[in-house]
């Protein structure tokens, strides 16, 4: 499978669920993203950690709207800025449903994507810069020498004497890590440069990026999974667009 079938798929069902605002249009997407995303075949001990962090992303928003949000029917709870009623929590629940329904597929589809076939399709498909995507790609490759980075230095420091626990300890740290990946972004530049990334010339593929008939059946069951939001949501009456501004 192309890897960027499934991104327009999602892309689709999630801007769906981002214009929509009513608990029918975003129950019909979770239940479908819950039948579509198994596909991806990822296995748990790369799935619980995005699931948490979008766990923890719908609590949050869920908390500030119930705490802060638009009073609306029976009052429940007010305590200065504090005014929590039975509409301010059937809104926080809302809005934690459409954060799952719009972060978590696309989390999901980014991990379980091979970030240089992903490069190839970007350049070789949807025809972008390959200077931007090489670029892009890199800054990703080097994303995961961070923590490894964070880790050395902080054995480093411990045999140093410096391994007071603190802020200050903190912060030394952190700009210990953003020097040097300052340095390598640099270096790898350079590289970069030196291989002939910045030419203006055609270049040439070592992989060659295909898109066959099941990338535009993946496209299609996003437009499909889309289309149920909407229809179902309409036909129960329930559909409600978000007004921006």
């Amino acid at each position: 499978m192309n890897p960027l079938a499934p991104i327009i798929a999602t892309s689709i069902v999630g801007l769906v669920v981002l214009v929509s605002f009513d608990p029918v249009s975003v129950a019909v997407a979770l239940v479908c993203q819950a039948i579509a995303l198994p596909w991806l075949r990822l296995p748990f001990r790369r799935t619980w950690p995005i699931v948490g962090i979008v766990a923890v992303s719908a609590i949050l928003g869920a908390m500030g709207t119930a705490l802060y949000g638009r009073p609306s029917g029976e009052s429940l709870l007010n305590w200065g800025p504090v005014h929590v009623t039975t509409g301010s929590l059937d809104l926080a629940v809302l809005v934690a449903l459409r954060i799952v329904a719009i972060a978590l597929p696309g989390a999901l589809v980014f991990a379980a994507t091979n970030l240089t076939a992903l490069a190839d399709s970007l350049t070789q498909i949807a025809r972008l810069p390959s200077r931007f995507v090489a670029g892009a790609l890199s800054s990703l490759r080097m994303m995961s020498l961070l923590s490894d980075d964070w880790r050395t230095m902080g054995y480093a420091r411990r045999a140093r004497g410096l391994a007071a626990r603190g802020p200050r300890q903190f912060a030394g740290q952190s700009f210990a890590l953003f020097v040097r990946a300052v340095r390598r972004g640099s270096a790898l530049a350079t590289t970069m440069e030196a291989r002939g990334f910045g030419g203006q010339n055609q270049r040439s593929w070592s992989r060659v990026s295909v898109w066959r008939t099941r990338d535009w059946l993946v496209v299609a069951g996003g437009c499909l999974i889309a289309s149920l939001v909407v229809g179902i949501s309409v036909v129960t009456g329930s559909w409600e667009v978000v007004v921006f501004g």
